[in-house]
């Protein structure tokens, strides 16, 4: 294929976000939040996004870009479920199919039946889109994109909070969601291109300590307030967060000879292959892992072969997929994807 003319701190920070889920789903380090790889890839599609086709054409471009992985890494998983179950000598039964439609799972080693892994975010990532094209259709007044952003960030607090388990098509967390892509399609020209002062970066740096503050047992006592308290500061410690990590990576990728270095080649390799790695990674630490503990004990030696494990086989994947159906994993030269 021809080679893509692509942005590379944007490959940088989702090579840094790909390894961060993995290593989250590896549940090695407590103090590692799920959702930061999914607030960077929510935030990096906004940056992306384009409209000027008509909605079924641009229907249809999504659902291939998204829906068609989406299907191809469900097969994988069911596949891989069915693989578990026989390892561990206990039956597989296909289980309803709107389970699929609901259920978030977070552990790989369980099995689980429906093998959908990460790949929930495909179906919310399309989600976003639509609902972000059908916004645009009232108003492309930016007042009114961002205030429905925070309108649809509320419902999401407040659904949550009832519906904790998750919701029909996992909308109620791509409302919460919603927020990161809008505000980085609007701040579109100057996240891409434009240089970030020490000033900004700085309340990055405080925005993301308020992840720190404790919430007063006071307002804890209203289950209602403080849930929707604790998710107001998560969103500012996340903003905090994407601010640091654009900056860092603008730095990382504008230094000199940097792109002769392996580990700096091997990141953006993650990141252009982000796609497939998301849809993979949990499948193949769910047979590892099963692997791995009939030859050793659970240790930190133990977490280092999984992990090196997971990012090979992962990677093999992406090697295999790109060349022989790169029309499943959304392979292709378009840099915006």
């Amino acid at each position: 294929m021809s080679k893509v003319n692509r942005i590379e701190w944007v490959d940088l920070l989702k090579g840094f976000a790909i390894l961060w889920m993995i290593v989250y789903h590896m549940h090695v380090f407590e103090w590692m939040y799920w959702q930061v790889p999914l607030v960077v890839f929510f935030f990096l599609s906004g940056l992306f996004f384009s409209e000027s086709i008509s909605f079924s054409s641009f229907l249809g471009k999504k659902a291939k870009a998204l829906l068609m992985p989406l299907a191809f890494f469900f097969v994988l998983g069911v596949a891989a479920s069915a693989l578990k179950c026989l390892m561990r000598g206990e039956a597989y039964s296909f289980p309803p199919l709107w389970l699929f439609a609901t259920l978030i799972p977070a552990d790989a080693e369980t099995t689980n039946p429906l093998g959908v892994g990460a790949i929930w975010f495909l179906v919310s990532l399309f989600e976003i889109y639509i609902i972000y094209y059908a916004l645009r259709r009232v108003s492309e007044n930016r007042w009114w994109l961002l205030s429905a952003a925070v309108l649809l960030f509320f419902v999401s607090c407040v659904a949550l909070h009832y519906y904790a388990n998750g919701s029909l098509f996992y909308l109620f967390y791509t409302f919460g969601f919603c927020i990161y892509f809008i505000v980085a399609h609007l701040l579109r020209d100057k996240v891409l291109y434009a240089r970030i002062p020490l000033w900004l970066l700085g309340i990055g740096v405080v925005a993301y300590c308020t992840r720190f503050v404790e919430v007063p047992d006071c307002l804890l006592n209203n289950e209602m307030g403080g849930g929707i308290l604790i998710k107001l500061r998560g969103l500012v410690s996340m903003s905090g967060l994407i601010i640091m990590a654009v900056w860092m990576c603008k730095k990382i990728s504008s230094i000199k000879y940097i792109s002769t270095l392996r580990p700096y080649a091997f990141l953006l390799f993650e990141g252009r292959n982000s796609l497939t790695i998301l849809g993979v990674h949990m499948l193949i630490m769910g047979v590892a892992a099963i692997l791995l503990k009939r030859f050793m004990t659970t240790g930190v030696l133990y977490d280092i072969f999984l992990f090196l494990i997971i990012v090979a086989f992962s990677n093999l994947c992406v090697i295999l997929f790109n060349r022989y159906v790169p029309f499943l994993v959304n392979h292709h030269t378009d840099k915006s994807k």
